[in-house]
């Protein structure tokens, strides 16, 4: 049982952060934050640019978190890839989450093949090594995986590259169960259906439906109860699925806090993290129920361009991850994201089909070219949060 000093420092790290820290706000907390992308709307703390995309960015979150007073830090994404640095910063802080041993069981995807198998849930063909095989549909996808990335369709026969395997490309919607856990047992869950991939399978969001489970729900489900009883998950986790012929398909465990958890404190009307404090020193209340649909998009940019305020509105809805104004985007990355809730999971999907046309036509309509000032007060500014 984890039972941290209520006065000690609390640390939030990943590649964003923004919903974790204002999760834990709302829960009463004052989190220190250390991310990539150092928005607006994520409170105190560090910013990495290079955090996630270059190993030399890894290193320096790693020495960052190291050189702090012991605090509790709690992570996120990519630290799910990275069991060896979750052991470096338990030897200093005190994690809150699953354990490194636990991030290291779950995350391999031999082991978790067996697991599903033996418990009753299909797992796609996975091949590591070789060559593509020449039948059928298959992917090309990084073993440390995550958020959609640098997966792409294979040619069929070619060398499969070292650190990636070809995985059989299952035709499907792409569905998660996202769960809290105390170790023991899931003490509560929802699923999300995630936006249809582009054709570069990055995460895009989703949307929370209170419809009633999805084909194949129970099994999906049963399987993050077996692995919470065999692995010792904690907190917030999530299982990623494609739904296919009233079968789920496994694709990968995520034993942290994920994209989709944000949406429960829409829903629910609470917060996530507190959740996470009182799963963590054992004593969980029940959840609240969900009273509402609630849907994320991230908005990426559809051509080199800036971000300027006043931005568009979006009655009824939110805008998060918010850009510094002047901040410069190439085409593809992502801008921010927006977030509604609605009764109806398809009043969210109009919702946020129409404001994200309204912000992409904004965002066309902004010079890529920055000022001499902009380039000196955008990196300014995102590291103004830097604690003095």
């Amino acid at each position: 049982m984890t039972r941290a000093n209520p006065s000690a420092p609390l640390y939030l790290v990943g590649y964003s952060t923004r919903a974790m820290a204002a999760s834990a706000r709302s829960a009463g907390y004052a989190p220190l934050s250390l991310d990539a992308f150092g928005d607006r709307d994520r409170g105190p703390g560090w910013t990495v640019p290079d955090f996630a995309s270059r190993p030399e960015g890894l290193a320096q979150v790693l020495r960052t978190l190291m050189s702090l007073d012991p605090g509790i830090v709690v992570w996120g994404s990519p630290f799910e890839n990275y069991p060896e640095a979750l052991k470096q910063l338990a030897a200093r802080h005190t994690l809150w989450g699953s354990s490194p041993a636990a991030v290291a069981n779950v995350r391999n995807w031999s082991l978790l093949t067996r697991f599903a198998a033996l418990h009753g849930v299909k797992v796609p063909v996975t091949v590591r090594g070789g060559r593509v095989p020449r039948n059928g549909s298959w992917l090309i996808k990084p073993v440390r995986s995550g958020g959609g990335h640098h997966i792409l369709f294979a040619e069929h026969e070619r060398a499969i590259p070292d650190g990636c395997v070809a995985q059989e490309y299952i035709v499907g919607h792409p569905v998660s169960y996202t769960f809290l856990a105390d170790g023991v047992r899931v003490l509560g869950g929802f699923w999300t259906q995630s936006w249809a991939p582009g054709p570069d399978f990055r995460y895009r969001g989703g949307v929370l439906d209170l419809r009633g489970p999805i084909p194949g729900a129970r099994a999906g489900q049963a399987l993050a109860q077996h692995l919470v009883q065999a692995f010792g998950l904690r907190g917030w986790c999530g299982l990623d699925f494609v739904a296919a012929e009233n079968a789920l398909y496994v694709l990968e465990v995520n034993p942290r806090w994920t994209g989709s958890v944000e949406l429960w404190d829409v829903a629910a009307n609470a917060s996530a993290f507190g959740a996470t404090v009182e799963a963590m020193a054992g004593c969980p209340n029940p959840l609240p129920s969900l009273s509402t649909a609630a849907g994320k998009r991230i908005v990426r940019a559809p051509q080199d361009c800036r971000w300027r305020d006043p931005c568009p509105r979006i009655p009824g809805g939110q805008i998060h991850d918010l850009p510094w104004p002047g901040q410069p985007f190439e085409s593809g990355q992502p801008v921010c994201t927006l977030i509604v809730s609605a009764p109806r999971p398809e009043d969210v999907r109009t919702r946020l089909d129409a404001w994200e046309e309204e912000v992409l036509a904004w965002l066309r309509a902004q010079d890529g070219r920055q000022t001499s000032r902009e380039r000196r007060d955008v990196p300014r500014a995102m590291n103004s949060w830097f604690p003095r």
